[in-house]
């Protein structure tokens, strides 16, 4: 073997470095780190799954047990329409969390991802901050649209895709008035 070739520990050495080197010079954009999130045996993105109960409240989770246990026991129906598929991690440079947030002493639930928003909503001290459910992206990203909330008047909230992807119309024929968007996900 030629000896310029030979790996002794200074030269080992001097090839990891200069590998970390070129490996905390890479930027990860957001489209790079949302792609690499979905690798994994953790899911990376799970659909919202949207349940309603006889009054017509609506109640969004990421959980498939908290869906399951919500029919069982509370008496709540699945709805055949997803509403996206949500992030389950914040470790991308557009992420922002989205909190539910349920009506003490009432029925219903509120999907919040404004940080200022949720504080206004809180220092009422008519709604509690059961936590995040998800996380959307701040901007448009690859293969993501945008994820809208709608409220009733004096009623309760509920969310849908952008057309064509969703069915926005099914909310506002029902007298739902468009509060803004959530973020963006992925359409499933």
């Amino acid at each position: 073997m030629n000896a310029s070739l030979k790996a002794t520990p200074v030269r080992l050495a001097a090839v990891l470095c200069a590998l970390a080197m070129a490996a905390a010079a890479v930027v990860m954009t957001p489209e790079a780190s949302a792609a690499r999130a979905d690798e994994g045996a953790t899911p990376r993105r799970l659909p919202l799954l949207h349940l309603e109960n006889a009054r017509g409240i609506h109640l969004y989770t990421l959980s498939q047990a908290e869906a399951s246990n919500a029919v069982a026991k509370h008496g709540f129906t699945r709805k055949p329409n997803r509403n996206g598929d949500m992030w389950t991690h914040d470790d991308f440079s557009s992420a922002k969390a989205v909190y539910r947030l349920t009506k003490i002493g009432g029925n219903g639930w509120v999907l919040i991802s404004s940080s200022k928003e949720l504080q206004h909503v809180l220092a009422t001290k008519r709604f509690k901050n059961e936590g995040v459910v998800g996380h959307v992206s701040t901007k448009k990203l690859p293969g993501t649209v945008r994820l809208n909330r709608y409220h009733k008047p004096g009623a309760d909230w509920a969310v849908a895709l952008e057309a064509p992807h969703g069915n926005p119309q099914a909310l506002t024929s029902k007298g739902y008035v468009l509060d803004g968007p959530l973020g963006y996900v992925h359409p499933n």
